[in-house]
């Protein structure tokens, strides 16, 4: 049995996070990004892809728990590709999207690189697998679930 298994890494241009290789099933570049009114900052934007509706989560301010207004468009617009990402849903496969600045790369991870999560530690225990050292920076493995279906 081996101990390594393939990661995307994804790179909001604030933190890199690692999801599992299967979770990421298409990259769309130059989404058009839509705000809901009257909700937190962290899950106030979704997008269309392929007939479906797909919450876009803000992780930085998801880690914060922040309500406030949204990040003006022009913040926004630094993302240029949506990750679109499947989970088990109630009855069937379920979609959330992270934005990022770059697209996505896969490595292989073994569990040598298995190390302690960042900080705000409490924060990101409610949503991570586990974390890893890569080229000296931590970076922790999202458990999507619950990101998107908590």
């Amino acid at each position: 049995m081996s101990d390594q298994a393939q990661v995307w890494i994804l790179d909001n241009g604030q933190q890199k996070v690692a999801i599992a290789f299967a979770e990421l099933v298409a990259v769309v570049r130059h989404p058009d990004i839509y705000t809901l009114p009257y909700s937190s900052s962290w899950s106030n934007r979704f997008s269309h892809w392929q007939n479906n509706i797909i919450p876009v989560i803000n992780l930085s301010e998801r880690l914060e728990k922040r309500i406030e207004a949204p990040l003006p468009t022009s913040q926004t617009k630094k993302h240029n590709m949506l990750c679109i990402l499947a989970y088990p849903g109630k009855n069937d496969v379920a979609y959330g999207g992270f934005l990022t600045q770059h697209p996505p790369y896969d490595i292989t991870i073994s569990n040598d690189m298995a190390y302690h999560l960042p900080q705000p530690v409490q924060a990101w225990q409610s949503i991570s697998r586990s974390c890893i050292n890569y080229q000296s920076e931590l970076i922790p493995i999202l458990n999507i679930s619950a990101i998107y279906a908590p």
